[in-house]
């Protein structure tokens, strides 16, 4: 049955590239469907070309991390992945690092870790760094390495907390 449902979620998901509608915030949160709150991420994505329509677009991605449905909160973080440059959600990185400490998938939550880091978030890096040490899954755990090596790489060393 679940297979089903993500087939369909899938299948709305695709056919919104074709239509050039637009999807304002009150759409993904009104959605009581899945393939509505997806159908309604992907109408709002193809819509979002100005700074304006991103800023909505961030709207909507924060409203899907708030849903009960899996399929959307891993729809929303497969966008934070794709389209960090060009989006604000660091209010939402408490609900993706829920995400990563409560999911029951070791690879729903290795894609956490990586949106989570994707978020420009100084407090996700902290928090990320800081439960490297008390992870029990290795993959997740070398996820999170290979995340703040990335990063510092990228913006130079921070001042470590407890090491």
């Amino acid at each position: 049955m679940k297979r089903i449902a993500t087939f369909l979620a899938l299948l709305a998901f695709l056919g919104t590239f074709a239509t050039a509608t637009y999807a304002g915030p009150d759409e993904v949160k009104k959605a009581k469907t899945a393939s509505e709150a997806i159908s309604a991420l992907a109408a709002s994505e193809a819509s979002a070309v100005s700074v304006d329509t991103w800023k909505t677009f961030s709207t909507n991605l924060i409203h899907a991390l708030r849903m009960d449905n899996d399929g959307v909160r891993m729809a929303a973080m497969q966008y934070i992945i794709r389209y960090n440059d060009k989006l604000d959600v660091s209010v939402a990185a408490v609900d993706v690092a829920r995400i990563y400490r409560n999911h029951d998938d070791d690879n729903v939550r290795r894609m956490a870790v990586v949106a989570l880091s994707q978020m420009n978030s100084s407090w996700a890096l902290g928090y990320l760094r800081l439960s490297a040490h008390y992870e029990k899954s290795e993959t997740v755990r070398h996820t999170i390495q290979a995340v703040v090596a990335q990063h510092e790489a990228a913006t130079g060393p921070t001042a470590k907390i407890g090491v």
